[in-house]
């Protein structure tokens, strides 16, 4: 049913707050939603930043460690080779070879 000309000023200005109200409770939803999930992303962000922190922690504490060992693997090395000079393998193992064959003779003299 059409609306009345000159109707009703009380009714028609109740209903028209009551659309401005309704509008207002939108909007403000609409901004509570949407602060709410700018939270969740910046929480989600901050939680990677932390995740990244430590890895580059867990990064550096592993070059620390393989730095320091291969420090004191040279101070290791350095202490062996500032000793005394081992003799080589090879020189140990030969033994002196006669050129001559030992002869009937040397055989009874015992040698």
């Amino acid at each position: 049913m059409p609306p009345k000309k000159g109707g009703n000023e009380k009714k028609e200005g109740g209903r028209a707050k009551k659309a401005e109200n309704a509008a207002k409770k939108a909007d403000a939803a609409a901004a509570a939603a949407e602060r709410k999930e700018a939270d969740k992303w910046e929480e989600g962000a901050k939680a990677k930043k932390q995740k990244d922190l430590d890895r580059e922690a867990k990064k550096a504490a592993d070059a620390a460690r393989k730095a320091e060992a291969a420090r004191l693997l040279a101070e290791e090395e350095a202490s062996i080779k500032s000793g005394k000079p081992k003799p080589s393998t090879k020189a140990a193992g030969k033994k002196k070879v006669d050129a001559t064959p030992a002869g009937p003779g040397a055989i009874a003299a015992g040698g």
